[in-house]
């Protein structure tokens, strides 16, 4: 989809964030324990948390879930026909960082369940000349430079992650400001301008890899993703 242009009109714009906990040691390991939906306007839709019965690690961390905070979720099918309630129209368009993920882990079907999709990273990322490649930012970094707030400070949160996408698309994609939110997070890279908590560094977790980015980083040996290049 073209930057800059918004093509959002008579469509309903849904924010959906999915964590997961790893049901085994690789970084495609994963399984989904907890979705959140947010309408535009910020307001929570759906906060459910997914059982899980082959949990490796809770990966907290990340997730912001522990093996306690699960032994009362509901099934995966009682919480799949609560999402099919509020997802189920192609009228509707997905929004949040590396959104494939969540749609993946969900498996939901496009043209059934929704219409489109907008990925945040990909709005937000630039093009790197010396290197002939994209940077891309985290939700923590793009939240920090282009919203001013600083999120995932103590506790991470799903609720906090969708409601600050639909932020970020509502102030800056919609108004097709993401190139210059790109131009504005790639001079607080190179000036160093991020906090430093936002520039993680142990992207593993309990023995788990979490390099599913970054292949030079792997340590289960499991396909590594590129991101989508144009």
């Amino acid at each position: 989809m073209a930057r800059g242009f918004s093509l959002f009109s008579g469509k309903k714009v849904l924010a959906l964030d999915v964590e997961c906990v790893a049901n085994g040691k690789g970084h495609n390991d994963r399984v989904p324990c907890w979705v959140v939906i947010v309408n535009e306007k910020g307001r929570v839709l759906l906060d459910l948390k997914i059982k899980v019965t082959d949990m490796v690690s809770p990966l907290t961390r990340f997730s912001g879930v522990t093996a306690a905070m699960l032994r009362s979720a509901l099934p995966l099918d009682t919480v799949m026909r609560r999402v099919h309630k509020v997802l189920n129209s192609p009228a509707i368009t997905l929004v949040g960082q590396s959104i494939e993920n969540d749609i993946a882990w969900l498996g939901l079907e496009k043209g059934v369940h929704y219409g489109d999709s907008e990925d945040i990273a990909e709005h937000f990322r630039t093009y790197n000349e010396k290197y002939k490649d994209y940077n891309y930012f985290s939700l923590v970094q793009t939240a920090y430079g282009l919203l001013g707030t600083s999120i995932q400070s103590t506790a991470h949160s799903p609720i906090e992650d969708a409601k600050t996408a639909m932020r970020l698309y509502v102030e800056w994609i919609k108004t097709g400001r993401d190139a210059e939110g790109g131009a504005r997070l790639t001079r607080m890279r190179y000036k160093r301008q991020f906090p430093q908590e936002t520039m993680p560094t142990d992207i593993h977790c309990d023995g788990v890899c979490g390099a599913k980015y970054q292949q030079a980083r792997c340590i289960c040996g499991q396909p590594c993703v590129e991101r989508k290049r144009e």
